[in-house]
């Protein structure tokens, strides 16, 4: 499947004639003669790699802005807020913002490249719309490349999810490059609705780190999981009936060279473990949901009478007597100061204990080996 002319527009299509077949340099060559202009050519070796570069260079630029913006951002709450965070967290609020930015861009490209394919589910498409779905495809294998090297910490299933994706994309690709059928490009651009519509997810994650809006914080976590896991179960239903429909057809099957080998008997554990990572974020946003309406519950709840009565207490005038027996010990400067710190690490203890855990601590409860992408 290569471009050929359509006659009545003069555009070039993609499909599955293959009595249509061009080789490389013609096609090059029509495009030339159609005064067509290729923004991101999948056949060209010259233009491949260096759009990679230039994807990753900018990833690279505008990473180093938002984080020049966070530092000296106008709001002094959310400036300090930022500063405040470990720096792998300040890493990881930087991935937001360029998560939200390029996963944006890449489904708009991919919305517009996919209504041939996609929605109205054609065998043929334009050379402008299959130029739109290589570069949605592209954008997001580097984004996540980028993301990988920025990241200072990443749990195993963050890590499952993004290697499948940019196995399923590559591989797709170059799929498509040797076979020139369009199932691959439908393949990559099914299944690169995992990565495009998380935009819900990384502005509930970017207001939970700032500390922003933070009634508002479960209401988004518990919008993005279940916006996250719809559409995921959707894309990925989607993408098991049709493999089942290719190989019914036989046009999947071990018998059809390499590729088909591979996607034969590999597609479907591969959607598995890109699905099971998905379904382990929704996960994490609802636990982070839950723990956020907890604690705005806990700040608006007013004290008991019990409580309020305990707070007037004056302490300090007020002599405890305990029935547990103490040894004085010996009541040098250094052992009273070890009494002192015993003590306080007892109340504060007990602080935590009794639910009085500060925002930091909750955040932190979510270790980085039981986060996907917090």
């Amino acid at each position: 499947m290569l471009p050929q002319n359509d006659p009545i527009n003069g555009a070039t299509m993609i499909g599955n004639d293959t009595s249509a077949l061009l080789s490389l340099t013609e096609t090059n060559a029509q495009a030339q003669t159609n005064a067509h202009f290729v923004p991101y050519d999948l056949y060209s070796a010259i233009q491949y790699p260096w759009w990679c570069l230039n994807f990753f260079l900018a990833f690279w630029l505008v990473s180093n802005l938002a984080s020049t913006l966070l530092h000296r951002f106008p709001n002094k709450n959310l400036r300090t807020s930022f500063k405040k965070l470990d720096s792998d967290k300040q890493n990881n609020v930087i991935i937001y913002i360029m998560q939200f930015l390029g996963t944006s861009v890449a489904l708009a490209a991919q919305l517009y490249g996919s209504v041939d394919l996609i929605f109205q589910w054609q065998e043929t498409t334009s050379a402008a719309r299959m130029e739109s779905l290589n570069l949605a495809i592209i954008l997001v294998a580097v984004l996540y490349i980028w993301e990988l090297i920025f990241r200072k910490k990443i749990g195993l299933p963050l890590l499952v999810h993004h290697l499948v994706t940019i196995l399923l994309i590559q591989l797709s690709s170059a799929s498509f490059y040797d076979t020139h059928d369009i199932l691959y490009i439908r393949f990559a651009t099914l299944l690169g609705f995992h990565a495009t519509v998380e935009q819900l997810t990384f502005l509930a994650l970017f207001l939970f780190r700032l500390n922003i809006c933070q009634r508002w914080q479960a209401f988004w976590f518990y919008f993005s999981a279940a916006q996250s896991l719809l559409c995921k179960t959707a894309v990925t239903v989607a993408g098991g009936i049709y493999f089942v429909q290719l190989v019914i057809e036989e046009r999947l099957s071990i018998w059809n060279g390499n590729w088909g080998v591979f996607w034969t008997i590999f597609f479907m554990f591969l959607l598995a473990c890109l699905y099971g990572a998905q379904v382990f974020a929704c996960l994490i946003l609802y636990k982070l949901g839950k723990r956020c309406s907890h604690s705005s519950v806990s700040e608006t709840v007013p004290p008991s009478k019990e409580t309020q009565e305990f707070s007037d207490v004056d302490l300090e005038d007020e002599p405890l007597e305990y029935d547990v027996p103490v040894d004085m010990g010996d009541f040098s400067g250094k052992d009273l100061e070890g009494r002192k710190s015993g003590v306080m690490t007892a109340a504060s203890s007990g602080f935590t204990s009794l639910g009085g855990d500060t925002a930091e601590d909750s955040m932190d409860d979510f270790s980085d080996d039981d986060e996907f992408d917090v």
